[in-house]
């Protein structure tokens, strides 16, 4: 949490940084200096995390912070010293290897080496290995990667380790494991990230935590549609679909909404918090692949009951007569609604059945299959957000012009 915090403090005040704070280099020998002048360059961003954290940080001490810009100085003059005779140790081989090439003895090489860059010249037992390294068909003449000192915190004890914890307890941060294993906390994020392949995530919402016999009940329902519509390929166009939604007075902008662009030197923008208003009216829609067949809005001082819901369902037989008198003169569409109590009644079942109303069956509790859910509903309300509509009157309005806009 803290190095979020921390990271979040760095791209704020500085929005040229990407990144973070390094453990180290890629170059294990270049990471005392580099790391130390990062450090030292976001000195300010440290105060403010401390200041924050209300700890005391030693960087606001101007002698301390004058001996580190003097450490950091010293330590960046010795990595640029050993980068200077890596460069000549190079040049020699180079050199080394141009003698192979032209059949130059390697006693002469060596003399010419010597005279050439003195003291920073290969002793001779260097020299004569590279020679018979050339001369058996080697062309690099870098180094090759050497293992290195052997890791005793990423070793195959301590990942399992580690993978046990985890198990035990999904929760745990790393910062627990690091001290209960006595290993770095850079080991430990290695072995979750790196041996283990683990990342952290929230959990997501969901309405509601299906039980086994439900999810099979859903599956089972999700392979009886795909069969039907393997059997009829048009059947999807068949369905008219409906459901009910509240649409506000004021809605909040989305985060995509409020976002802007702005120049690398101009703060981020920010906005207050902000909740809808009290102001709403139910919408509810039915509709196809061709477009809304009928929507209506919830009359001031009414619940949504079964005897409302019958005096719905006429009026989409109404409106599907006009609007698709294909489907009504065949009588072939399929009504496909949630299981709601108002929906299931006894009532409107019997008004189902008597005008042989076929359905299409839905799980309970699985909104994911409800296109007005996933579909409708958030192209209908996106427009919307971020405006404010002071009457009812006002919302009714807005919704049927942004419900004329969908079209197919």
């Amino acid at each position: 949490m803290r190095h979020r915090q921390f990271r979040d403090i760095i791209m704020s005040d500085n929005d040229t940084f990407n990144g973070d704070l390094p453990y180290h280099r890629k170059i294990r020998w270049l990471s005392r200096g580099q790391v130390l002048l990062k450090i030292f360059t976001l000195r300010q961003q440290i105060i403010k995390f401390f200041e924050e954290q209300k700890k005391y940080c030693d960087l606001s001490d101007k002698e301390f912070c004058r001996n580190a810009a003097f450490l950091c100085d010293m330590t960046m003059k010795q990595n640029e010293l050993n980068l200077n005779l890596q460069g000549k140790t190079k040049y020699t081989r180079t050199c080394t290897k141009f003698c192979v090439k032209n059949e130059i003895k390697c006693a002469d090489a060596f003399r010419m080496l010597t005279v050439a860059y003195g003291e920073a010249t290969l002793d001779r037992s260097n020299v004569y290995r590279w020679y018979k390294m050339f001369s058996e068909g080697r062309e690099d003449v870098n180094d090759e990667e050497r293992a290195g000192r052997p890791s005793t915190s990423t070793t195959g004890e301590k990942i399992n380790e580690v993978e046990k914890m985890i198990l035990a307890n999904r929760r745990i941060i790393v910062r627990e494991v690091a001290e209960d294993l006595n290993i770095s906390i850079g080991s430990c994020h290695s072995i979750f990230i790196n041996d283990l392949g683990m990342r952290r995530v929230a959990a997501k919402f969901v309405p509601k935590l299906l039980n086994c016999d439900q999810k099979q009940h859903r599956m089972n329902i999700a392979n009886e549609m795909l069969d039907s519509v393997r059997d009829d390929p048009n059947l999807l166009q068949r369905v008219i679909t409906g459901d009910e939604a509240w649409v506000y007075g004021y809605d909040v902008e989305t985060k995509a909404q409020s976002s802007q662009w702005k120049l690398p030197h101009e703060p981020r923008p920010k906005k207050a918090r902000q909740v809808r208003s009290n102001v709403k009216v139910l919408l509810r829609v039915f509709f196809d692949c061709r477009g809304v067949v009928h929507h209506e809005f919830l009359p001031q001082g009414r619940t949504v009951n079964k005897e409302y819901y019958l005096q719905v369902m006429r009026n989409l037989r109404e409106a599907i007569r006009q609007k698709r008198p294909d489907l009504w003169k065949n009588k072939n569409w399929l009504l496909h609604h949630d299981n709601a109590p108002a929906h299931t009644s006894l009532l409107v079942r019997d008004l189902l059945a008597k005008n042989n109303t076929l359905m299409m069956p839905q799980p309970r509790y699985s909104p994911d299959l409800a296109p007005c859910d996933f579909f409708l509903f958030p192209k209908l309300k996106r427009p919307m957000k971020g405006r404010r509509y002071a009457t009812l009157d006002g919302i009714k309005t807005a919704s049927k012009e942004e419900l004329n806009k969908i079209k197919k």
